[in-house]
């Protein structure tokens, strides 16, 4: 049997698991509505993360009643769980450290969303206009609705960005619940799991790494920007997009930090 060196309490699924991505020392499978993330010793890149100490191989399907799981190849049992939560506030101003790498992340989530140079260009024209113009509404919705479940990669860049904004927005006491129907609509399941489980304070631990940092008036974000290819770098976007949602306070202060 495979040893548990660590599990997140949303690794606690069962029935029948289909293998949704593998690779040599990871893989993700989807259990219904739910998925379950297996990989080697190191920080829990989900929420629903089992890290598992020397796993081999990674069978295409997992049999499981909730704590025990079986598959070909693999067995191994989930006996203690932790959160992967968090759940301190802090005032709006405290995320304004954030806005330092604003200009890397607009240039970076631009890149994801469209990889062809003047695709990008005409992206980073669209994001400034209809960013500027949900800021001045002070519109969660009119942000989230324009990224979710776009870009590329086995969480889009869209989806990322739409984490990090929630994180933030957690962050600074705003109940987020409200998107629980539009998160729960996402065609992608690993996505649909990540952005619900933000919405009950349950993050990956790069980025529980960053909001302590925030927290702490501080800069903790080289974790989260090592993860993925773009992903931390999204994720850091949307960030930054939700403190500048909590701080701006008239048109003229956003259009000079665009500038």
């Amino acid at each position: 049997m495979t040893p548990v060196l660590r599990a997140g309490d949303a690794a606690l699924v069962s029935g029948r698991g289909r293998l949704l991505y593998r690779t040599s020392h990871s893989a993700i499978y989807q259990f219904g509505e739910r998925v379950i993330a297996l990989h080697g010793p190191g920080i829990a890149m989900f929420p629903f993360s089992a890290v598992l100490d020397n796993a081999q191989h990674f069978p295409e399907t997992l049999i499981s009643d909730g704590s025990m799981f079986e598959g070909e190849g693999l067995i191994f049992r989930i006996e203690r769980t932790e959160s992967f939560a968090f759940r301190a506030t802090c005032p709006p101003s405290d995320t304004l450290l954030l806005l330092r790498y604003l200009r890397p992340v607009r240039y970076s989530i631009s890149s994801a969303f469209f990889p062809e140079p003047d695709d990008a260009t005409v992206l980073e024209r669209n994001l400034r206009r209809h960013f500027i113009a949900s800021l001045h509404q002070g519109s969660a919705e009119a942000v989230l609705h324009s990224v979710l479940a776009t870009g590329f990669g086995l969480t889009p860049s869209g989806d990322d960005f739409a984490l990090g904004f929630i994180s933030v927005m957690n962050l600074c006491g705003h109940d987020m619940h409200s998107f629980r129907e539009l998160f729960s609509s996402h065609p992608l399941p690993l996505s649909r799991s990540l952005l619900l489980c933000a919405l009950e304070h349950q993050y990956p631990e790069p980025l529980i790494h960053a909001l302590h940092g925030i927290c702490e008036h501080r800069t903790s974000i080289q974790p989260l920007l090592s993860t993925g290819h773009t992903s931390g770098m999204d994720v850091l976007a949307g960030m930054c997009y939700a403190s500048l949602l909590l701080n701006c306070k008239n048109i003229g202060d956003v259009e000079t930090i665009f500038d």
